[in-house]
């Protein structure tokens, strides 16, 4: 069972963007103050006007990996799409498939003109498989994959338009400033909040004097799934793998004490910010921990390590599986630069927990008086207190 119905709304299908706006920063921009409403509408270009210098941007910089292969059975010839999802160690990825149904271990399958295989080493009770591959999987996706488009923006492969139109994707579904991942890791979907950045609006920033901070958060397909009852009760979503540098935590300490705003430029930026800030660690004299599940807690927000740099300044890496839901309240990030996310959303429930229940609801009423774009192709709201006065 999904979340209830206080995290609904109407939406009418033409709101939901299917390609991006022709350039970059072209698209709406709602301005939101926490806990008091929807102040004006702007043009994301015009953003940096909206800041402060002084002021830090915290952005995802994981790149989209065309995670999607289209392959064929070698014993039946019957076509199967694979969708991987995280590599579990070398050479071996954790992958959805569909049809799933009639998979087993063993099963090779064929992909692109170089007749190159994955082969199935193992069906889960969840439907999910592990797969590998010689080259790593990851490179079969680089070389053969298409972007994993969230299921409501609609492409059509035997279509010419259609074809172009996924061409154009490789291209618009990535932000500017990502970073290509050595190890092949990736997410299965876009940091959407950065879609809207260019490279001219990065230097427009730079030029009013707003800092950039990076994190790294490889989304998963769990992100498009409405919570269950189950995890809205435990507080725990889906996990996704993180890095968090020591850079970066030293620019959130320099903003704050120079009296700066901390931004997370999308809710996976805020979801890292968030996990860092919970785990406690200026409260610590130790420069090594480590984060496992314990007989007292079982099923931690996170799992993974911390150390402290040179600087004295903490390094993160792991999986979290936090889950930031009203009445939770956002501590570690002033502002959030955000899309108009799906009904019954982990997504918007985060949202709310920031901007607070009757403001979200003005703010999504308001946009679809406005007509404005919805999803990850979408315009977006920047949620920024003291921004009416």
């Amino acid at each position: 069972m999904s979340a209830g119905s206080e995290w609904q709304f109407d939406l009418p299908e033409e709101l939901i963007a299917q390609d991006p706006p022709e350039r970059r920063g072209d698209s709406r921009l709602m301005l939101v103050e926490p806990e008091v409403g929807p102040v004006c509408e702007r043009i994301f270009r015009e953003l940096p006007s909206l800041l402060k210098s002084g002021d830090l941007l915290v952005l995802n910089d994981s790149r989209v990996l065309p995670a999607r292969l289209m392959t064929r059975r070698v014993d039946t010839g019957g076509q199967v799409e694979v969708l991987l999802i995280r590599p579990v160690k070398s050479q071996t990825w954790l992958a959805m498939a569909k049809p799933v149904r009639r998979l087993r271990s063993g099963i090779r399958l064929s992909i692109g003109p170089e007749n190159q295989f994955l082969e199935i080493l193992e069906k889960r009770d969840d439907g999910q498989i592990l797969v590998t591959s010689d080259p790593d999987p990851w490179k079969l996706a680089a070389d053969h994959g298409v972007m994993p488009l969230p299921p409501y923006i609609r492409r059509d492969d035997g279509d010419p338009q259609g074809q172009e139109r996924g061409q154009r994707d490789r291209v618009r579904y990535q932000t500017v400033y990502n970073l290509p991942d050595s190890t092949g890791a990736g997410s299965v979907a876009a940091p959407t909040a950065g879609l809207h950045f260019s490279d001219q609006t990065m230097g427009a920033l730079s030029d009013r004097g707003v800092k950039i901070a990076r994190v790294s958060l490889h989304v998963g397909p769990g992100t498009f799934k409405p919570p269950t009852e189950e995890q809205i009760a435990a507080g725990r979503l889906h996990r996704e793998f993180f890095r968090f540098n020591g850079e970066t935590h030293g620019a959130v300490k320099e903003t704050r004490a120079n009296g700066g705003r901390v931004i997370a430029v999308g809710t996976t930026s805020l979801r890292v910010l968030e996990t860092v800030s919970r785990l406690g660690l200026e409260a610590t004299d130790q420069n090594c921990l480590e984060f496992a599940p314990s007989a007292e807690d079982p099923d931690p927000f996170f799992t993974g390590s911390a150390q402290r740099n040179n600087e004295g300044h903490w390094q993160v890496t792991g999986m979290t599986r936090l889950f930031i839901q009203p009445p939770d309240r956002v501590s570690a990030a002033d502002g959030l630069l955000t899309n108009f996310h799906l009904p019954g959303s982990s997504l918007l429930m985060l949202v709310a927990s920031l901007a607070g229940s009757k403001t979200w609801r003005l703010a999504y009423r308001l946009a679809v008086e406005k007509k404005m774009r919805f999803y990850s192709y979408g315009d977006c709201m920047l949620l920024l207190p003291g921004c009416s006065q």
